[in-house]
């Protein structure tokens, strides 16, 4: 067969090793010099030179292989090789073969099947990286017999035909695939169990991103160093590997069994050679609450090591959970015994942890006879007002002391990539404030109300938060301008409320129209205090809060049972024809007898044609819709239709629905039955409400309400969003008022 007519009977995926085949590294092509006039095209090619450049416009290209033996494939066309007389005139790992710079061979099956050639892999022979004429044969049996070939001397040979052998032979001796090399038969691996105690297949397996056939062993017992087995999900995706081995790296081309931990330094995640299976492993870790080993085999413990202390793993969120990292051993016994740790350097000693485990980690830089903090939590509160203390592994983690009056600045990467957590060095009235001379750490700081999230968390009930921001009830995002201020007072300084334009009484709702809020929502007059319209809680003194609960328009108080004034049901006979006894939903979730306040029922699921018997309605179902806006996929979409008492509280195009609310019947006794509350609901334009098959139904509400402006709400008819007032008891005591909180001494 020649090299053209083998090279497309191979897979796509295998083209890359045939093109090394064919025209083998090392070898120049098996059919000797090519003209590149045209012609043929080449091996790869047919007329017009579709195989390479020809002597017209140069040839695209995926590899190699569809380019001259003269050229290879860059960027996706095919150029000439560079000319040469040695190898000092190639660049990088080429060397000069007939003429052109190549790549070396590496492996013996890349030297093609055309001429009985293997590949030179001694690095002190002048033909290294060359396919050089090879030990002839017939049978593998005939393979490391001919004293002048010793490279078959340890049995790991097979015999390979090809098209040109030896006279009176059939191919010639090569070693076998190594595993993870490219390979285009289970023979290239050395898969005959007879002749081979550690047989090996060519299976398809990820090879730097791409599926291609390579050699991996026969699982027998443990696996081969370097090795380990496929897991369940990788045998479902890929039946072959049942029974084999792959690289512990899933990647072939990082295929590299390790021989020391410096094997492994580059690869944080698992620094540590394991020297039985050969492969890197994660290392160890100290727990420094309890202070001892967590995760070594009994009688070994967690030794610190220098390589693995590095300060550039803490200020990257990815890898700042590997600082720190140990290696399992024999506890020490003198500091001599920790020279395998520090390289060498003298600066660990052997220490003994509260655990009473004796283990080697760094020397304190001023103290050598105590050992120099690796955690936090080995630094002691020292009872400082403002600072908690940390340890300081940024400046010298070979040197490291315990810091009680700087703070480090900013999120900390240990927390993980995205969590957005600070560092925690100073107490909890306090953060820490960068120093532009000293980045990356700083001074703690009293915390202003703005850092504490506003007024609510930050000020006293009565005051306000300079330069709160106002957060849109429904985007839950900053919009408008902060209210201004009195002169001289500060962003993040709390500032007390004009008592005599919040606290006014009042007798009925025209005393409240306006206030001291600038919000379209009207104001109420609640239990004899104005309570001012609103759209956000920053328009509201501390501690009040800004909301439309308790102001929704009620069509129905339902006393005697869970779910009464919806149609209670057993069985879908129970609720006329068409319709279905379901569990009831609200806001897009099932209904769960609210913490077992309520117990479990069904209620009758109707249809479009409303078909609900006696005297129940078939409703909109609006409150079975998710409220949610960032739930993309539920969001206003209806699920059902109940049947509901029959009532027209709500309106000609208002609907009475149980959004879920409860309340006691006796307010004083929390324990008292409570009494499903239902609420007229109403629909903005921009609510999607489609679902269930149905058409979009706009719901309104009665006149006098409006729909709700806040997430919890923007489905119910309300009838204003309002300051509720919060009562404050006086200093001398009494009876709760309308005032501003006084502060603790």
């Amino acid at each position: 067969m020649n090299s053209a007519r083998w090279m497309r009977m191979l897979p796509l995926v295998a083209l890359l090793v045939a093109a090394m085949s064919a025209f083998a590294p090392g070898c120049g092509s098996d059919d000797g010099p090519n003209d590149s006039t045209g012609g043929s095209g080449g091996a790869g090619g047919g007329a017009g030179g579709s195989g390479g450049s020809g002597g017209g416009e140069p040839a695209t290209c995926t590899g190699n292989e569809d380019c001259e033996p003269t050229e290879e494939c860059n960027g996706g066309i095919c150029t000439p090789k560079q000319t040469c007389e040695a190898d000092a005139d190639c660049p990088g790992d080429r060397i000069c073969v007939d003429g052109l710079c190549e790549k070396p061979c590496r492996v013996d099956s890349e030297c093609g099947f055309v001429h009985p050639h293997y590949c030179d892999t001694n690095e002190a022979s002048p033909t290294f990286g060359r396919c050089i004429e090879g030990e002839s044969c017939n049978i593998t049996a005939n393979c490391g017999r001919d004293e002048s070939f010793d490279y078959c001397d340890d049995g790991d040979c097979i015999c390979v035909h090809v098209e040109n052998p030896a006279p009176n032979r059939e191919g010639v001796c090569r070693r076998r695939t190594p595993t993870c090399s490219p390979c285009t038969s289970n023979e290239d691996c050395g898969n005959n169990a007879v002749v081979f105690d550690d047989p090996a297949d060519c299976i398809e397996f990820n090879y730097d991103g791409e599926e291609v056939p390579v050699c991996l062993p026969r699982r027998r017992g443990a696996c081969p160093g370097g090795t380990i087995m496929p897991s369940a999900e990788q045998i479902a995706e890929n039946p072959a590997l049942d029974g084999h081995c792959i690289p512990a790296t899933n990647n072939c081309a990082d295929f590299q069994p390790c021989g020391s931990d410096e094997d492994c330094e580059d690869n944080p995640a698992a620094p540590v050679c394991d020297l039985v299976r050969r492969i890197c492993i994660p290392g160890c870790r100290f727990d420094y609450d309890k202070g001892e080993t967590t995760d070594c085999a009994p009688g070994n413990v967690c030794h610190a090591k220098g390589t693995w202390l590095n300060p550039a793993l803490l200020a990257d969120c990815a890898t700042a959970h590997y600082f720190g990292q140990g290696k399992c051993d024999v506890p020490c016994t003198t500091d001599t015994d920790c020279s395998a740790y520090d390289g060498g350097t003298g600066t660990f000693g052997c220490f003994q942890e509260r655990s009473g485990e004796m283990r080697c980690r760094p020397k304190a830089a001023e103290f050598p006879s105590v050992p120099s903090c690796l955690d936090d939590r080995e630094c002691p509160d020292a009872g400082d007002e403002r600072y908690l203390g940390f340890c300081d592994a940024q400046t010298n983690p070979m040197e490291n002391t315990c810091v009680y009056d700087v703070c480090r600045a900013g999120n900390d990467p240990r927390a993980g990539c995205g969590a957005d957590i600070d560092f925690e060095d100073c107490s909890i009235d306090y953060k820490c404030v960068e120093d532009p001379t000293t980045p990356g750490y700083g001074t703690c700081e009293e915390k202003t109300c703005l850092d504490w999230g506003g007024a609510n968390a930050g000020c006293l009930a009565g005051q306000f938060c300079a330069g709160e921001p106002m957060i849109d009830p429904m985007s839950l995002e900053p919009t408008g301008s902060p209210l201004p201020p009195p002169t001289g007072v500060l962003p993040g300084e709390c500032y007390n409320m004009d008592v005599g334009n919040w606290c006014v009484p009042c007798n009925d709702h025209a005393q409240c129209a306006t206030g001291p809020t600038d919000s379209a929502n009207p104001g109420l007059c609640i239990n004899g205090m104005c309570s001012f319209g609103c759209d956000y809680d920053a328009q509201c003194p501390g501690r009040w809060s800004c909301s439309s609960d308790g102001l929704q328009a009620s069509c129905g108080y339902h006393a005697n049972a869970p779910g009464e004034g919806l149609q209670i049901c057993e069985t879908d006979a129970d609720c006329g024809t068409g319709n279905k006894c379901v569990v009831p939903k609200v806001r897009g979730a099932d209904y769960n007898s609210f913490g077992g306040r309520f117990a479990a029922f069904k209620v009758c699921e109707c249809s479009a044609t409303n078909s609900c018997t006696g005297d129940f309605t078939c409703n909109q179902g609006v409150a079975t819709a998710s409220i949610n806006p960032e739930d993309e996929a539920t969001y206003g979409v209806r699920t059902a239709r109940y049947c509901v008492a029959n009532n027209d509280v709500c309106g000609p195009g208002g609907s009475c629905e149980w959004f879920g609310h409860s309340s006691p019947l006796d307010p004083m006794d929390p324990d008292s039955p409570v009494f499903a509350v239902f609420v007229c609901a109403g629909t903005k334009p921009e609510f999607p409400f489609p679902g269930a098959g149905q058409p979009q139904v706009n719901v309104t509400c009665p006149e006098g309400t409006m729909t709700g402006t806040s997430r919890a709400d923007q489905t119910q008819c309300v009838f204003s969003r309002v300051c509720w007032p919060f009562l404050v008891t006086p200093p001398g005591g009494g009876d709760p008022v309308c005032d501003v909180q006084q502060p603790m001494n």
